[in-house]
């Protein structure tokens, strides 16, 4: 019974060493992360909200990446039970600039207004990534040129907060939309297109 249970032991042995073997990689890698970051801070802030600019944000940060920026993501920087508002003050403070992914729920959410203000006031770069026609569309010009609007997204968002909310969130749009030559249209919230990243 004894040999019989040996054989079935070793890949449970392998697999936890295996793990703690991970785990300890996992945590050397973050600490290697850190420094960098430390020293050498974040070209690129990517600012989102999870509920529906994730995927966009991570496979955004991800072209980045190859392309040999260093990004800031708040879903692999942080760590759990964080102080978000210090942790958000110091990644502004050591990144280049701001790519902030501008869906319907990213202008309701404080933390995005806030990471758009402390950028704004560090008076770091801020840019704008329409995705989906949230803030901006396109308007038929019959071939002569391009003309854009706002969005109807923008009246209804402002139409459906309360008043503190609106001023908040008009503030915000007030920044994003000052330099029109930096902002960028998006027409999928899956990916970023491969000349945007460039």
């Amino acid at each position: 019974m004894d040999d019989q249970q040996q054989p079935s032991a070793l890949p449970d042995l392998a697999s936890n060493a295996c793990s703690k073997q991970g785990k300890k990689q996992g945590a050397v890698s973050q600490f290697v992360r850190w420094i960098d970051a430390y020293i050498m801070g974040y070209d690129v802030f990517v600012s989102y909200t999870w509920s529906d600019g994730r995927q966009y944000a991570e496979r955004l940060a991800s072209a980045l990446k190859k392309k040999r920026y260093r990004c800031f993501l708040d879903s692999s920087e942080y760590k759990a039970g964080a102080d978000l508002n210090r942790d958000a003050r110091r990644a502004v403070r050591r990144s280049s600039a701001a790519a902030i992914v501008i869906t319907p729920s990213a202008l309701r959410s404080h933390h995005v207004r806030k990471e758009i203000l402390l950028f704004d006031q560090a008076e770091k770069p801020l840019v704008p990534i329409d995705v989906k026609e949230t803030m901006y569309v396109r308007q038929d010009t019959n071939g002569d040129g391009e003309l854009w609007s706002h969005s109807s997204n923008i009246a209804q968002m402002l139409a459906d907060v309360d008043e503190t909310q609106r001023k908040e969130i008009q503030n915000v749009l007030d920044r994003i939309s000052r330099d029109t030559k930096i902002q960028i249209t998006e027409g999928s919230a899956e990916q970023p297109s491969p000349s945007r990243v460039e």
